[in-house]
């Protein structure tokens, strides 16, 4: 049942798991949810748009992935699909069979790979900003393979997109995250970093879509971190109309209420309410989401 609960109680805990001690953290009382972070990140650094997502009816289930701000390493050279796979592992580990899953960045590459992987146990795929479009726009427009982005550029688009973000407030609330991702995995970096820029998940975004799990992308158009080129690509793949907010690539943490407005009227479609009962929806995003609902399906957009 999609309902408003109060302020959920955050509860933090440890799964062991052959890859080491996952810390997480859940909240929330309902459908189970599975949020996986941002490349550097952990939950931690979610907790705002996250009580938001709990506060609607739902079970916010965030752990820090393996390799980043938790002590649990995966083996060798991981790649996504690993990550996708230790997913299913770790929610199993917790007794849930089924639930959606959503992701921010590079944890919304791991959300589409165990969307597409396990259709049996992912009800529903909500991706925010994610890796994989495997494309982007050079200053003349052009769309490139990402493999073709140097790495100075990448450093560019980086401080440009810090310029148009409220980099005061986003620091705060990551540093805590990040320092400790450092601390713990500065030699693996460069690999995970590798994956995140040059992730190809075009073709498991057209399986997802022909498996007919529902689906949902989400992304900033201020965003220079990751190209919205890339997003509508992996939209086209997915039969979806992606949701297009303001900010840039991490304006869910700056801004929890523009993504509580984005995601309650998905949330409240996925859990069997009218939309038309949900309070507080900013209109032009709630006309955005509505189309994105009415225009799923299984066919591919040309």
């Amino acid at each position: 049942m999609f309902r408003f609960q109060g302020t959920p109680e955050w509860k933090f805990g440890n799964v062991d798991l052959p890859c080491g001690s996952v810390r997480y953290a859940a909240a929330g009382d309902g459908p189970a949810h599975l949020f996986l972070h941002g490349f550097l990140l952990g939950s931690r650094s979610y907790m705002g748009p996250l009580t938001e997502v709990a506060e609607r009816g739902s079970r916010v289930i965030a752990p820090a992935m393996p390799g980043f701000a938790t002590p649990a390493r995966l083996r060798g050279r991981p790649s996504i699909d690993d990550y996708a796979d230790w997913a299913i592992e770790f929610m199993s580990e917790l007794g849930v069979d089924r639930f959606a899953v959503s992701g921010h960045s590079f944890g919304g590459g791991v959300a589409l790979a165990a969307a597409c992987a396990y259709p049996g146990r992912v009800e529903r795929a909500l991706l925010i900003n994610p890796v994989g479009g495997a494309a982007f726009a050079d200053r003349k427009g052009r769309l490139r393979h990402m493999s073709e982005r140097r790495s100075l550029a990448w450093g560019r688009d980086l401080v440009r997109d810090m310029k148009g973000s409220k980099f005061g407030g986003l620091g705060r609330k990551c540093a805590g995250d990040a320092c400790e991702t450092v601390r713990r995995s500065h030699v693996r970096l460069v690999h995970l970093a590798g994956l995140a820029r040059h992730a190809d998940l075009v073709d498991k975004a057209y399986m997802l879509a022909d498996h007919g799990t529902p689906r949902d992308l989400i992304y900033s158009r201020g965003d220079y971190v990751l190209s919205p080129a890339s997003f509508d690509i992996l939209a086209n793949a997915m039969a979806v109309a992606p949701i297009v907010v303001e900010g840039a690539h991490s304006w869910l943490i700056e801004n929890e209420r523009d993504f509580e407005r984005a995601v309650t009227p998905i949330m409240a479609e996925a859990f069997g309410d009218y939309l038309d009962t949900v309070d507080g929806i900013n209109p032009h995003i709630y006309a955005r989401v509505k189309h994105s609902l009415g225009t799923m399906s299984r066919d591919r957009v040309a």
